[in-house]
């Protein structure tokens, strides 16, 4: 990459990729559960992390600066699979708790970018939040 001129990363990253989420997003049971699932594939302190690390690592080493994006929060904030699961474009993240989780995983996305030093060049709060989501609701959330 380095090599080819390009000297900026965005990193998409699932609530999964950096916290434990101890029970399913809120969203209709059948969605809800399989949502939560993606907790489940591997643990995000122990397992993801790494993965993570050699991205910034790598980064540091080529001089490239690191965008860390929450791309799928907990219940989905857009509705389609680049958030985690397709859920028929329909959204279930406008909820106390899932917001909740959110912030949890912007905190655990903060303080990756904060570890990384200069590497990272900063984090996106929420990849594209869908349309039909109560607008002042996700202005307070912000």
């Amino acid at each position: 990459m380095h090599a080819l001129g390009i000297n900026f990363l965005r990193l998409p990253l699932g609530y999964w990729n950096v916290i434990d989420m101890t029970e399913d997003p809120e969203a209709p049971a059948d969605e809800a559960s399989r949502m939560g699932n993606l907790s489940k594939i591997m643990n995000s302190s122990k397992d993801y992390q790494k993965y993570i690390q050699r991205i910034l690592d790598l980064a540091q080493t080529y001089n490239i600066k690191v965008m860390l994006d929450l791309h799928g929060a907990p219940g989905n904030q857009g509705g389609t699979g680049h958030a985690g699961c397709y859920t028929n474009k329909i959204p279930y993240w406008d909820t106390a708790k899932n917001k909740e989780w959110t912030t949890k995983a912007v905190v655990a996305v903060a303080e990756i970018c904060k570890n990384a030093g200069d590497v990272c060049y900063g984090v996106e709060l929420l990849n594209e939040p869908a349309f039909d989501l109560d607008r002042v609701h996700l202005r307070e959330w912000y």
